[in-house]
């Protein structure tokens, strides 16, 4: 098992215990996600590209510390409540197809219910704590 899918069973195993049906959540190495990383070094995940999924770069296993995964997780993770919940910005998105920072301020939002903290750090990746 990777570092990766460890941290990321981690993040989701305490999600769950608040939203039971975050269960059918899983994890994959994305080719899109890796095109997505090579453009813009930040970039090491995504969500709501398939149902359920979190998509990851493979760079995210050797280019992310352990809080970087977490927070990241628990963000894509918010991206997957707050879309599932209908909140504002994440169904403007969906009529429109545009992320904006608001969507994203909503992700992390909505990662607090899960009970995560995140911020972000000096590499400007979230990360939690």
């Amino acid at each position: 098992m990777s570092r990766l899918s460890t941290r990321f069973g981690a993040v989701l195993h305490q999600a769950i215990g608040t939203f039971p049906w975050l269960s059918r959540v899983q994890m994959c190495y994305c080719d899109q996600a890796d095109r997505e990383h090579r453009k813009s070094w930040r970039q090491f995940a995504h969500s709501c590209h398939h149902k359920d999924i979190v998509c990851w770069a493979p760079a995210a296993e050797t280019e992310l510390t352990d809080l970087e995964i977490d927070g990241i997780a628990a963000h894509e993770l918010g991206h997957i409540v707050a879309d599932e919940m209908g909140l504002p910005a994440h169904r403007a998105t969906r009529e429109s197809g545009r992320r904006t920072p608001e969507v994203e301020d909503e992700a992390n939002r909505a990662a607090s219910l899960l009970g995560f903290r995140i911020r972000y750090n000096k590499r400007e990746l979230e990360e939690t704590f």
